[in-house]
């Protein structure tokens, strides 16, 4: 076990219990944490993923003739993205071992340099490389917030803390199509596609430094927190965690256990479905719109008020789903209606008979 583990443990241990008359000074530190913390999360996602999903407005800016893609080629692009981040999955377990302080910047600076490069790339191969290091570290960084965000937030709160961290990715999909089209309308004298990569990328690389200095990695060294606040912060996580502490090792027991849990592969599964038809959208949703007769910067403007609506679904979900508690209803509704925006689709195909 690390020393700062060991500190964070002792700290824990001497931690108040918390009484009816902290109830405002928790507060005041939820507060402090959701425009600190959990903001500086939301923003490294919103560019996260708008890194990953830009490709689509990159391709009908010019990108797949300047390289001289073809339709395979480009569908490449986009399948090499989520074979990488399948394997590197496992990089989560990371904020087990290393403190996220360190740990996140990291991240954030190889998917920043990965993401800026695109903008250099000549050829098919060096795009391809670019994309499975964008994943690559990309998947290092999303799946283990939720985790992260557990060392800040009680159950009772985590949920719509998690919705506002994922809502950063429709409205992420949203700006890709507004600040490209603002981009791709100009008469740069560097090839569009390439400058959007640049000024979609930069941001990152800035924001690497500013993760290293911002970023705690317990509420015991939050900077945004006096000393008192701190010790409310440290009973809170005693009360739901209880005193081991969570950074240090990984424990191959927890992880196979975890691999064991029908939960989680319940949950895994429901995650899955959704993205089957939702991640699709953002890399291909400004093609579809360029083949039903929109003009490219048309077709970039059009894609992007359904993502300002997911937004908005999303944090508003949630927020409902912690007050009431009830998330598997939740969770329910918002499946049928997806259904139900589905099924016109569906129904076409079968009218049609099988080709």
């Amino acid at each position: 076990m690390s020393t700062k583990a060991h500190d964070d443990l002792a700290e824990a241990e001497a931690a108040p219990t918390l009484t009816s008359n902290d109830a405002a000074l928790e507060r005041t530190v939820v507060r402090k944490m959701d425009r600190n913390f959990l903001l500086l999360l939301w923003v490294l996602f919103l560019l996260a993923f708008l890194d990953r999903s830009n490709i689509g407005n990159a391709q009908v800016a010019g990108m797949g003739k300047d390289l001289s893609l073809s339709s395979d080629q480009y569908q490449w692009l986009l399948t090499i993205f989520y074979i990488f981040y399948i394997i590197a999955e496992p990089l989560t377990l990371m904020y087990k071992v290393v403190s996220p302080r360190t740990w996140v910047p990291i991240l954030v600076l190889g998917w920043g340099v990965a993401a800026t490069a695109q903008a250099a790339t000549q050829s098919f191969a060096g795009m391809m490389v670019c994309r499975g290091l964008l994943a690559t570290f990309e998947a290092g960084y999303g799946p283990g917030t939720v985790y992260l965000l557990s060392f800040f937030y009680l159950r009772r709160e985590i949920g719509l803390r998690i919705g506002i961290f994922f809502s950063a990715a429709p409205l992420a999909t949203c700006f890709a199509g507004a600040l490209a089209y603002a981009i791709t309308s100009g008469h740069s004298h560097l090839a569009n596609w390439r400058l959007l990569f640049l000024v979609e990328g930069i941001p990152v690389l800035i924001m690497s430094v500013v993760t290293y200095f911002a970023m705690p990695s317990s509420p015991h060294d939050a900077w945004f927190l006096n000393e008192e606040e701190k010790k409310v912060a440290l009973a809170r996580g005693v009360r739901q965690t209880g005193k081991e502490p969570r950074v240090g090792k990984i424990s191959w027991r927890e992880t196979f256990s975890t691999l064991l849990d029908l939960k989680a592969w319940i949950t895994a599964v429901m995650y899955f479905s959704c993205n089957v038809s939702y991640a699709s959208l953002p890399v291909f949703l400004p093609t579809i719109l360029e083949d039903l007769g929109y003009s490219g910067l048309n077709a970039q403007g059009l894609s992007a008020p359904p993502y300002f609506i997911s937004f908005l679904v999303t944090i508003c979900s949630t927020f409902i789903a912690d007050r009431t508690q009830q998330r598997g209803l939740t969770v329910i509704s918002l499946a049928l209606i997806a259904s139900a925006g589905s099924f016109p689709d569906y129904s076409e195909r079968f009218a049609m008979g099988p080709k």
